[in-house]
């Protein structure tokens, strides 16, 4: 055993002798004088081994010094090192080093430690028990370590985790918050339990008189909260906030945004929810000063708060209201990016209360006058009411149904049916009346000789059944952000009726329709009904032409679909996904949905026949819309006492009479198909229903209403391969050449709007230094405004705080903005810092 230890005390002295350096002494106090019997037996090159006895202090100062001024020495002495005022050669220990078995002072000049740090490891000499721990700690390499920095490593060493203070806070908040945290009871067994909380106090300013876990997670989160309200912050948070504001900033952001720290971050935030009372503060503020409420982002209840605040002004019908200048439905697309806002039930209720606001501004419809007017009225903007409508009902059955939502529900289908939908259902039905044999508005009958006959290319007809004409817009929408899309969207009037048959042969070629008692409809006496038959009518007018199942071609592959292709001008695809879902009645109620789907399916099936089968002209249409209400219909809504009918629907009945009837509008069906038909086409006057039996209630279609009626015609043109596209970019706007205050608030502009080529981005924002380290927070700026919005929105606000560092007005600061996602540096602009009462930098 001593010839081993012998061997490990040789190495490490040998490395205390460097090979051709000047002369060096090392002192060796060996107070239980274990190796006076071996210390001869050291084999150091260079190095003459001196054994000094007690009492020789004065001989071996001279001898050292006037004898040997040159040669290197380990002096060992087999004896305790005297103290200062009885040690003679003291003032040779201050440039000489002193070597110990003594596993502090081993640890000591391992680390090159001074006094003050050797006695704090000799203190903590039972953390170096363990063989694993030394090693650990030894792992971590050998920086220039102070007190603070080595009992940092130490209590990294047992978390197991990097030596950051940060990163041990994080580490240790990852357990229980009270007495049974693992972390906090290894620190009180190796007597590091107060440096742990000076970490704390170092990097928060955290120091309270009795410290605990869950009050310096509510410490974190009063500060952060306060921070972002500034002075009208509530007292109760104020007086739990901690100085190092951008400490805390930073350390909450980079919970907020690591996603395994995410579960802790929401747990920190309910656990300080409850000690600060968040709810009932915030409750408050939302009487008194609801514009603080954006400012608030690191608790649930904020979007709580700010969601019954929306719902609040909703009910009153006061869909203008604002917060710090932002719009309801601003309110919700900003806070559904928030972190809790983000959630997916939150999100769902925001997007609820967004379109449930679109809706309600209907109260204020007036609808024009004429076929022509309202059908460009309505393409022009008030599609956006049926759109609000639909997806409000789609995040209705996605979110929890509070009474509260429930009135908002009851208040949105008030609404929309007796200020939007009825009035203009009434006076579409009433101009189309008037106005059927002389409307210039495109004619369903006319789609084949207007958009398909005499193409020199090959087209693909898309004919989405029930497709109505704001779900169209959506599929546009989607079109138009994509690089490789053109597409243009124009409306239609169909046929009236306007059901599947009808509307399906007018879009095929023909001169005029005969439509048969069965309800069945023939081209010069050929049947229409299925996609054999109107192949049949397509390949007389274009001989390289054929029909094809939506379902049947998407189950294709890249081979089959460029053989089915091949030598073909124009193919009629029939896409039937939101009237199998509405026709019936256990299914009616997914309409909507449907309707996601149908979008969805379209755009992709448009992408995998450009890349798949080159095809690079599209055209999506439909034999008709619906309307569908979520509420039912009531029976004095039904109208009754009709005529005799040769065929009959909800919306529509077919008679030989040609008399008025109350409550419906009669148009002579041979104006819509051209020929000599004297029957009559009835339709409910607005949106009610003919009383007969059969089918589900809430989606129909058949009538005359702008719903129905208005299909759309999108043209469509795509390109393979590559294109090339744009990140949107900001404009960092002017900035202060000096910054005197630890809080800076920056203005940004979007300079290009999202399009197809130009995507959105996100980018960071901080301070940093002449090393380019950061010495602020880190806020993000989002550049994803689209067309359409006003100059104001692409304006962005961030609010900096500055680290509590020694700045220098002397040094070199820079607001650096980066590409979040690339880390590419943007823009770096120099700044000045002097700030008053701040140390300064040395």
């Amino acid at each position: 055993m001593a010839k081993t230890t012998l061997r490990q005390i040789e190495e490490r002295l040998r490395g205390m002798f460097t090979p051709g350096e000047q002369r060096k002494l090392v002192f060796w106090y060996d107070e239980s004088a274990s190796f006076e019997n071996e210390v001869n037996q050291l084999d150091l090159p260079g190095v003459t081994v001196y054994r000094m006895e007690p009492r020789t202090q004065f001989a071996t100062k001279w001898m050292l010094e006037i004898d040997h001024p040159d040669e290197s020495f380990l002096i060992y002495a087999p004896f305790a090192k005297p103290p200062l005022e009885e040690n003679h050669l003291a003032d040779m220990l201050r440039y000489s080093q002193e070597y110990s078995t003594d596993k502090a002072t081993m640890i000591a000049q391992d680390f090159d430690l001074d006094e003050r740090t050797r006695l704090f490891v000799q203190e903590h000499i039972n953390f170096f028990a363990a063989q694993d721990r030394t090693k650990r700690f030894y792992d971590l390499g050998t920086p220039a370590y102070t007190e603070e920095t080595f009992e940092l490593a130490m209590m990294a060493v047992l978390c197991k985790c990097p030596p950051k203070p940060e990163e041990l806070v994080r580490h240790v908040l990852r357990g229980a918050l009270d007495a049974g945290n693992e972390s906090l009871q290894l620190f009180e067994k190796f007597g590091l339990a107060t440096d742990f909380w000076l970490v704390c106090k170092r990097l928060f300013g955290y120091n309270p008189a009795g410290k605990n876990l869950k009050d310096l997670v509510t410490c974190l989160f009063a500060t952060y909260a306060a921070h972002a309200m500034d002075i009208d912050a509530p007292d109760e948070w104020l007086d739990r906030s901690l100085p190092q504001e951008g400490e805390v900033l930073n350390f909450l952001d980079s919970m907020m945004n690591y996603l395994p720290d995410q579960p802790y971050f929401e747990r920190f935030s309910a656990t300080a929810a409850q000690e600060l009372n968040v709810m009932q503060v915030l409750g408050q503020l939302q009487h008194t000063n609801p514009d603080l409420l954006l400012d608030c982002t690191v608790f649930a209840a904020a979007e709580t708060q700010i969601s019954s605040w929306i719902m609040n002004r909703l009910m009153e019908e006061n869909t203008s209201a604002t917060l710090k200048g932002y719009s309801i439905r601003q309110i919700c697309e900003e806070r559904s990016k928030t972190y809790f806002g983000a959630k997916d039930a939150q999100k769902e209720l925001y997007c609820l209360l967004a379109n449930a606001c679109t809706v309600l501004e209907a109260v204020h419809f007036v609808p024009a006058d004429g076929v022509d007017a309202l059908a460009a009225q309505y393409s022009g903007s008030a599609w956006q009411a049926d759109t609000a409508y639909r997806k409000f009902y789609l995040s209705y059955g996605k979110v929890i149904r509070t009474q509260e939502i429930e009135k908002l529900q009851a208040l949105v289908e008030k609404v929309y049916t007796s200020c939007f939908l009825d009035p203009l259902a009434v006076r579409w039905c009433q101009s189309l009346s008037h106005d059927l044999t002389t409307f210039q508005t495109e004619r369903q009958t006319h789609f084949y000789s207007k958009n398909v006959s005499g193409t020199r290319e090959r087209v693909v007809v898309f004919i989405s059944d029930a497709m109505r004409y704001e779900v169209a817009q959506q599929l546009f929408e989607t079109l138009a952000m994509d690089a490789k899309c053109t597409a243009k969207l124009t409306p239609a009037v169909s046929t009236v009726p306007s059901y599947t048959q009808l509307g399906m042969a007018a879009l095929l070629p023909h001169v005029s329709l005969e439509l048969q008692p069965d309800s069945t409809v023939t081209i010069l006496g050929k049947k229409t009904v299925g996609t054999a038959a109107r192949e049949s009518i397509l390949q007389a007018a274009e001989k390289n032409s054929s029909c094809i199942q939506f379902d049947q071609m998407q189950n294709m592959r890249r081979d089959e679909l460029r053989s089915y292709f091949s030598g073909k001008t124009l193919v009629y695809v029939y896409h039937n996904q939101i009237d199998a879902r509405g026709d019936e009645a256990r299914t009616e109620n997914e309409v909507f949905s449907a309707c996601e789907e149908a979008v969805e399916e379209l755009y992709k099936e448009i992408r995998r026949l450009t890349d798949n089968a080159n095809i690079r002209h599209f055209i999506v249409t439909a034999d008709h819309g619906f309307l569908y209400k979520h509420d039912p219909i009531m029976e004095s809504d039904k109208v009754i006492n009709l005529p005799q009918a040769v065929i009959k629907n909800k919306r529509f009945i077919i008679s030989d009479d040609t008399q008025p009837v109350v409550g419906a509008v009669g148009y002579r069906l041979g104006d819509v198909l051209d020929t000599a038909d004297d029957r009559t086409a009835y339709t409910p006057l607005g949106s009610s229903i003919f009383k007969c039996a059969g089918g589900g209630q809430n989606y129909v279609h058949g009538g005359a209403s702008v719903q129905e009626m208005l299909v759309p015609v999108l043209d469509v043109r795509t390109q393979a391969g590559h294109v090339e596209t744009q990140k949107a970019t900001v404009s960092l706007l002017p900035t202060p050449e000096t910054l005197m205050d630890g809080k800076i608030t920056l203005k940004f502009l979007q300079t290009e709007l999202v399009t197809d080529t130009v995507l959105p981005a996100s980018y960071e924002v901080f301070v940093v230094n002449a090393m380019d380290n950061q010495v602020s927070t880190k806020r993000t700026i989002r550049a994803d405004k689209t067309a359409g919005c006003v100059d104001e929105e692409r304006r962005t606000e961030v609010t900096l705080t500055l680290k509590k560092l020694p700045y220098s007005r002397e040094n070199d600061y820079y607001f650096l903005l980066t590409d979040k996602d690339t880390g590419a540096v943007m823009e770096k602009r120099p700044v000045k810092i002097d700030i008053a009462g701040v140390k300064k930098e040395e």
